[in-house]
Order: structure tokens, then C-alpha cells, then sequence
């Protein structure tokens, strides 16, 4: 292995044990367990946690920014397909030449996505009003890793600076917004725990209800 694969391997274990600690201090204190009568099933709640519940319908003020939210779902699409990409490269696990093509295509507009989503933020003053440097900065160092990975998938010379990129964004993942990486999965399932448990997810019909 290079010096850059290297780099990139001690990055991601930092950052597995950051994100370990994290969870943990999360994760809920001895005795704070529910004292309800569990009323429903669990795994059907934990996936329509993850999967339902996360529809622009069923969330406070998604439906009303259509445009927004599908710039997102095309944005974290991409970022999931870049991490899929970063691994295959890094242990050179290598698909079709027509795969990573299209893949190209599709992570250079994910990376638009992503610049309209940052413009979006800059040039609306609600949104600016409430914003830090760190809003600013996650969106471009997540949209630079999208990029470089596209630029990788058509350009090998690119994939040595796409491992350097990548160390430092695992380095900075568990200390800024994007955290928020971490806790996101951890955070469905629990809403699945917690309403599975009492029977509120998935919803039931009101003939459900009465009997």
C-alpha cells in the first residue's frame, strides 16, 4: 500500500474510535429504561423509521421545500456512493469501466447539489441568519470529497489526493456538523424503539385503534 492509503486507514480508525465514544455517551444511562407496557412490534418501526417516516410527507417542513429536498436525497446519495467508491479504490477492487463512468456523471451532479444547497444558505437571509462557519465549511469539504471522487473515477492520478482528502474528512467528522453522521442511523432506530414499543409506528388504521 502507498503512504496515502496508509494515511487514509490510521484516519478512519481515529475516527471509528471517536465515533465510538460518541455513541456511547449517547447511548442511554443504566435505569432509564421505559416502565410502559410494550404495545407493538419494534422491527417494523425501526424500518419504517428509516425508511417511511424519512418521506418529504411525513416531515415538518419537507413538503414544502420539494426542490430543497430532493437537492438533498441527490446530495447524500452521492456522498454514500463517494464512501462506496473511496473503499473499492483504496483496496483496488476494480468494476466495469462503464460503472465508474456512470458513476462519474452521477457524483458530478450530486457535487452540484451540493454547491446549490451551500448558495441556497449564503443567499437566504433566514437561513444565513442561523448559520456559523462550520455550516459553511462541512458543505464544502463534503462537496470537495464528492468531486475529487469523480475526478478519481475518471482520472487515476487523482485517486492518491482523494485518500489525503478523505483522512482528513474522517479526522474532521466526529469534531464539527458533520457529526451529525454518526448519530443519524443511531437516532432512527431509537425513534423506531421508542414509538415501536408503544405501538404508534408504523401507524395503524383508526379500526385498529378501537379494538
Amino acid at each position: 500500500m502507498s503512504g496515502q492509503q496508509w494515511f487514509l486507514i490510521a484516519c478512519f480508525i481515529v475516527f471509528a474510535v471517536a465515533a465510538r465514544l460518541r455513541i456511547n455517551r449517547a447511548f442511554p444511562r443504566p435505569g432509564s429504561d421505559s416502565l410502559a407496557a410494550k404495545r407493538g412490534e419494534i422491527p417494523p418501526a425501526v424500518f419504517y423509521s428509516l425508511t417511511g417516516a424519512m418521506m418529504p410527507w411525513k416531515k415538518e417542513t419537507a413538503s414544502l421545500h420539494p426542490v430543497s429536498y430532493a437537492l438533498g436525497i441527490g446530495y447524500h446519495a452521492g456522498i454514500f456512493l463517494s464512501f462506496i467508491w473511496l473503499a473499492l479504490l483504496l483496496f483496488d477492487l476494480r468494476l466495469p469501466g462503464a460503472v465508474a463512468s456512470v458513476s462519474a456523471v452521477l457524483l458530478a451532479l450530486a457535487s452540484v447539489c451540493g454547491l446549490a444547497l451551500l448558495v441556497k444558505r449564503a443567499v437566504t437571509p433566514a437561513m444565513r441568519y442561523f448559520s456559523n462557519p462550520d455550516d459553511y465549511f462541512s458543505n464544502i469539504i463534503v462537496t470537495g470529497f464528492v468531486a475529487l471522487t469523480a475526478a478519481a473515477l475518471r482520472r487515476e492520478s487523482a485517486v492518491p489526493a482523494l485518500f489525503v482528502y478523505a483522512g482528513i474528512l474522517f479526522l474532521y467528522i466526529p469534531v464539527g456538523k458533520l457529526r451529525h453522521a454518526i448519530y443519524f442511523a443511531l437516532a432512527r432506530v431509537y425513534l423506531g424503539l421508542f414509538y415501536g414499543r408503544r405501538g404508534v409506528w408504523p401507524r395503524k388504521d383508526k379500526e385498529t385503534w378501537l379494538t
